[in-house]
């Protein structure tokens, strides 16, 4: 099976930081120290990077907080069973580029594990919000 890209819809970022974190333990931030929201905000401050606390990991970027940002993804065949399974994720993140910056170099933002519970997908503040529920926030990939 070749490489695909799947429409995965949009996402809405009203603080400007946009996270990318491990779902089983996405409420443990708050316990092990800050919430989420103020590590992520930090971290997008110098451009954007990985934040890892015991078991928590997440990767946090600026992201523009006037519009939705469209969220895609490659798949490709598991190595398991073939079934499709998401290989990369690309989300606009609505910003332009500086107009020295080299647009052909990537950008590392750090290694994620993957999650059996699932990735969420959302604003740093929101998914800091009790009894939130994560339809609203964020979109969960399994």
């Amino acid at each position: 099976m070749p490489e695909t890209f799947v429409d995965l819809g949009t996402v809405n970022v009203p603080s400007g930081v946009l996270v990318l974190g491990m779902a089983g333990w996405i409420d443990y931030w708050r316990e092990l120290g800050q919430p989420l929201s103020e590590r992520a905000r930090t971290v997008a401050s110098s451009g954007g990077g990985h934040l890892r606390e015991w078991l928590c990991e997440a990767a946090a970027v600026p992201a523009a907080a006037d519009r939705p940002l469209r969220v895609s993804a490659s798949t490709s065949p598991s190595p398991f069973d073939e079934e499709p399974t998401i290989a990369t994720l690309e989300i606009s993140l609505g910003r332009k580029w500086p107009e020295a910056a080299d647009r052909s170099v990537r950008i590392p933002l750090g290694d994620l594990p993957v999650d059996r519970c699932g990735m969420v997908i959302g604003d740093a503040a929101g998914l800091d919000a009790d009894g939130v529920p994560w339809s609203g926030v964020a979109g969960i990939l399994e």
